[in-house]
């Protein structure tokens, strides 16, 4: 606590700064960061009935976006040269005690343990999977984060994370240009097994193309859980692969294309994102879908574009479009939008 009471009375001194270091009082630095947006937002959503049947759309009405973070990153070094840290969200620090165990809904404190190639991480991290895999939007962002529609997430991305609390333990080894994971979440009442993951991930050159290639798995077994708003009892397993690409052009595209078991049933998720970067300006467009035992369930466009102005501040505009078919409706396509504009600052 003393640390972070000589960090904080930092921060206030250097306002101006882009990021305060401190020292505490053992040998290790203490950094902190920043991020604050405003701006308003709207849109649609869906409502459903008894049954979870989608009957219509009710309108958001148009309002004020506000929002702050500032984090906390803290690392030292041992003296047989392992480098250890933890890193913690202001907002967010309520989840540190006993009561909550930092769990994923209130978190935001990772720690880790490094030395060589390999690396322990645990608390509120990526499990493997996600490790592994990359995400189709890659550049400009949106202050409600609109480039995320109904098929952009989930199990298409983030596997099975936050199956259990959310409190994750994951090993990474890095040689070269690729890094290796494995990954826990226990289920904290000891009842059900935990998730297991394992994680490939490649970065490197290829004749002038920064190339990125990830290979994801996940897997409970025996157990009883909710999957596509069906009830299953029994294994689940999630396997993934994405392919991005970073020209010299300014031009990004990537893939991700991921295969769900839900004890015999099978649901797939297919995303695909081009994005392009010059100079202040940064536009990223994607495409999602959703399939769940041979029907289509989701689909979704999502749009970010971003004008930075320099010293931290960006404009950032963000739409998106999503629809839930006709199989999982009341009998025909519900489709909404939702979109935002604002500021974002960085400190």
């Amino acid at each position: 606590m003393k640390n972070i009471l000589f960090a904080t009375t930092a921060l206030v001194a250097t306002a101006g700064f882009a990021q305060a270091e401190v020292t505490g009082s053992g040998a290790g630095t203490i950094d902190i960061t920043g991020k604050a947006e405003i701006g308003v937002f709207g849109g649609e959503f869906f409502t459903t009935n008894v049954l979870g049947q989608v009957n219509g759309n009710d309108e958001i009405v148009t309002q004020f976006h506000t929002d702050i973070d500032v984090t906390f990153k803290m690392e030292g070094t041992a003296d047989n040269g392992l480098t250890f840290g933890a890193t913690v969200d202001l907002d967010e620090g309520g989840a540190i005690s006993n009561a909550t165990q930092n769990d994923a809904d209130d978190g935001g404190a990772t720690f880790f343990i490094s030395g060589g190639g390999a690396t322990l991480t645990m608390g509120d991290t990526d499990g493997a999977f996600d490790k592994a895999m990359r995400e189709v939007s890659y550049a400009g962002g949106s202050i409600q984060d609109n480039e995320e529609h109904i098929a952009w997430g989930g199990f298409g991305n983030n596997g099975l994370d936050g199956f259990y609390d959310g409190q994750i333990a994951r090993f990474d080894y890095s040689f070269d240009t690729v890094t290796a994971s494995l990954s826990a979440e226990i289920d904290d009442s000891g009842n059900d097994d935990p998730v297991w993951g394992l994680g490939v991930r490649y970065e490197g050159d290829l004749s002038g193309v920064a190339l990125g290639v990830g290979l994801g798995f996940q897997a409970v077994n025996d157990d009883n859980y909710t999957f596509f708003g069906t009830a299953f009892s029994g294994d689940l397993s999630i396997i993934g692969l994405s392919v991005d690409a970073g020209f010299s052009n300014g031009v990004t595209t990537g893939f991700t294309y991921t295969v769900a078991d839900a004890d015999g049933t099978e649901a797939n998720h297919v995303g695909l994102g081009v994005a392009y970067e010059m100079n202040a300006l940064a536009i990223g467009l994607n495409y999602g879908r959703n399939t769940f035992d041979g029907d289509v369930h989701s689909s979704g466009v999502g749009l970010a574009a971003e004008y930075d102005m320099g010293g931290g501040l960006a404009a950032q505009l963000g739409y998106n479009h999503n629809t839930l078919h006709e199989d999982f409706t009341s009998g025909s396509d519900e489709s909404y939008n939702t979109w935002s504009l604002g500021l974002a600052m960085s400190f």
